[in-house]
């Protein structure tokens, strides 16, 4: 199987097979089933993908490479991304379907647990399987910050609270 690599372009972002990559890596490895045989892949065989970009299809260069056996794959059918710390299918075919649980999808969607990925109404099948712990790094999203202020400030106003019954309990 030929894997492909990320490389530098000129303006210094990574680029894999032409296409700009976000450069952030997954936290965790998810894992492909092949329910249908790639190149040098058997049906069955479960491969763990950690690369934020994987490419599918029959070119030599795709990281998931059919052979000619399926020739409704496109050259680059498809690819799974991850950005914005989740993992999601991109359709790249201008001829054939790109189907995730037997529905066809116009450009992107959004991957889960046990999706199965179909290049081409006949063609072959992925399982995608979530990893486990999908990140372990904190969010940097500024409503968690929100979220943990405002918490605090409700238990201080119930211990205030509790307080002050407590006083005026034990003043009479």
């Amino acid at each position: 199987m030929a894997w492909s690599t990320l490389k530098k372009s000129a303006d210094n972002k990574q680029v894999l097979n032409g296409r700009a990559v976000d450069k952030q890596q997954p936290t965790a490895p998810y894992t492909l089933v092949f329910l249908d045989s790639a190149k040098n892949l058997p049906e069955g065989t479960e491969q763990k993908m950690d690369t934020p970009y994987v490419s599918l299809g029959r070119d030599n260069d795709c990281l998931v490479c059919y052979g000619d056996e399926f020739p409704m794959v496109s050259r680059f059918h498809a690819a799974i991304e991850w950005s914005d710390d989740s993992y999601s299918i991109r359709h790249l075919s201008t001829t054939n379907q790109t189907l995730l649980n037997g529905r066809p999808i116009a450009r992107k969607w959004f991957l889960h647990d046990d999706d199965v990925i179909q290049l081409a109404p006949s063609g072959p099948k992925l399982k995608f399987k979530m990893p486990l712990v999908l990140s372990t790094q904190p969010s940097k999203d500024k409503k968690d910050f929100h979220n943990i202020a405002m918490i605090t400030l409700v238990v201080l106003a119930v211990l205030l609270v509790t307080f002050m019954v407590y006083m005026t309990i034990t003043s009479t």
